[in-house]
């Protein structure tokens, strides 16, 4: 519970932090800042490779040496994926959000930065020993998100264009610089009695882990892609001033997407994967149930405060920001079909049939990459919006109709 209250408080601070960002830059820098936060968390997700999940699952009950050597050997995977991939980051951040080469490198410190974040959070579900970690990535949160607050209700509150996108990144920077030293350093002070790893090779090593994790990167890459394509198209499809009053709608309903992950999945995954070597696939399904519905009726209660707020005096909000309740009415729904699909996924992988989602990931991209192209070219930004739902709806329809094949698969290997 104090990791999830923990994990809470960090995303919360997060959340602010963008939020604020996204809505009190000018329409054209809320479009560059929310092309760069797309970014950032494709590139963070990259870095990582997926490592944490073969590691929570072949070493969740390991003894801590063992523990942070499997954890150390990673470090030279990592550094690989950097020397790569950020050179590639720094060219799409010049080139797609229209940013200067300096403030591009300050991105690289934070999207670096957000990637030790992520991983200490993930392997601090399986070790306590980690948990100190994310109290820092709450404190350098807290404090953006004060400061761009400060920044903003300082002056007049009716100024939309109150913040500068060169300032907030170079604050970003600053405390990201600061909150992953402390982490490296606080990481070399607990990993002193863990033995050095002993494998033929650097080289031997990283292979390993590319071999090891290529699946699990494979299915959170379309996953990834999946979740942000609606991103991806709309800052490349869309004009600057369009592109930030999407990300104005779609903040919201990221946030509620965070939200489940954290509170919901999270929650619910250790449980899965603890159960999943003696419970059918029907026993698990029946845990993913019950937590779907939990979901549903929050979602529910959002949308309700969404449609209270808009006949009430906080109308004023909805058209200074050019909000429209409908379509967040249409993103609430495409959140909901696609916690319903992760629900069933979290299955799947726990039955070690990750080849399949895979499967349904590409297909599921490949329906959304026309229905964004189409739409958006057809209608806009809503066309944007109402695309969200196929990729979504794909998946989930995927997912759904094979578990009976792959009951049967199971029941035979058992037979």
């Amino acid at each position: 519970m104090k990791l999830v209250l923990l994990k809470l408080c960090e995303t919360l601070a997060r959340a602010l932090f963008v939020f604020i960002c996204i809505y009190f830059h000018s329409k054209e820098q809320s479009g560059q800042f929310g092309i760069l936060v797309t970014l950032m968390g494709l590139f963070a997700f990259a870095f990582g490779y997926e490592r944490h999940v073969d590691i929570q699952r072949r070493h969740a009950a390991s003894p801590p040496e063992l523990f942070d050597t499997v954890v150390a050997k990673t470090f030279s995977l990592y550094g690989l994926n950097y020397a790569v991939l950020i050179p590639l980051f720094l060219i799409c951040a010049v080139l797609w959000s229209q940013i200067t080469v300096t403030l591009a490198l300050a991105c690289v410190v934070i999207v670096v930065s957000e990637h030790i974040s992520n991983k200490t959070y993930l392997l601090s579900l399986v070790t306590r020993r980690f948990r100190n970690f994310l109290v820092l990535t709450v404190i350098k949160n807290s404090i953006n998100f004060l400061v761009v607050a400060y920044w903003v209700f300082l002056t007049d509150f009716g100024q939309m264009n109150t913040l500068v996108l060169a300032d907030v990144i170079m604050l970003w920077a600053c405390t990201s610089a600061v909150c992953s030293s402390i982490i490296i350093a606080l990481w070399l002070r607990i990993n002193q009695a863990a033995k050095q790893p002993d494998s033929p090779s650097v080289w031997h090593n990283i292979k390993q882990q590319f071999k090891w994790s290529f699946w699990h990167f494979s299915i959170g890459l379309f996953a990834i892609l999946s979740l942000q394509l609606d991103r991806i198209m709309a800052g490349s499809l869309l004009p600057l001033d369009q592109v930030g009053l999407y990300f104005r709608h779609v903040t919201l309903v990221a946030f509620i997407y965070q939200f489940f992950n954290i509170a919901s999945f999270n929650r619910l995954l250790p449980s899965i994967y603890a159960n999943a070597h003696k419970e059918s696939i029907s026993s698990l399904r029946g845990r993913t149930r019950r937590e779907y519905f939990k979901v549903l009726i929050f979602a529910i209660a959002i949308y309700a405060s969404f449609l209270l707020a808009y006949i009430s005096p906080l109308e004023q909000f909805y058209q200074r920001f050019e909000l429209q309740v409908e379509l967040l009415g249409i993103l609430l729904v495409t959140f909901l079909i696609r916690a319903a699909a992760d629900f069933n996924g979290l299955v799947y992988n726990a039955k070690h049939k990750e080849k399949y989602l895979l499967k349904y990931q590409m297909i599921a991209v490949a329906v959304g990459l026309c229905a964004f192209t189409g739409l958006t070219h057809w209608q806009g930004m809503v066309g944007t919006v109402i695309a969200t739902l196929f990729a979504a709806s794909t998946y989930f329809i995927l997912t759904r109709l094979n578990f009976k094949h792959i009951d049967a698969q199971l029941k035979a290997a058992q037979d």
